[in-house]
């Protein structure tokens, strides 16, 4: 798995998942309103992203992760679209 090359902390802001590039998804999460993007991957042809809007409780006010050393594992294995493209910057530290 990848490790972060943007440390923007996209991933403490939003969930971001797949869904298949198909005109029923379009419909359905482009109807969802506020909150919610939905655009076409830019790394896996024939899916779109959506992105919904979170904040995650452990990042601070500063937009540092104030558990990054003990992060969950799911916070270590999250693959952002955006931290693909971009050269590796480590995620600073509450």
């Amino acid at each position: 798995m990848p490790s972060c090359k943007v440390a923007c902390g996209k991933c403490c802001k939003v969930l971001e998942f797949l869904v298949p590039d198909i005109e029923i998804c379009w419909e359905f999460y482009g109807k969802r309103g506020r909150g919610l993007n939905i655009e076409r991957s830019t790394t896996r042809p024939g899916f779109l992203v959506v992105e919904v809007k979170h904040r995650c409780p452990n990042l601070s006010k500063t937009d540092k992760c104030k558990v990054y050393v003990d992060r969950p594992m799911a916070c270590r294995n999250f693959l952002c679209e955006k931290g693909v493209e971009r050269e590796e910057k480590p995620m600073e530290v509450a």
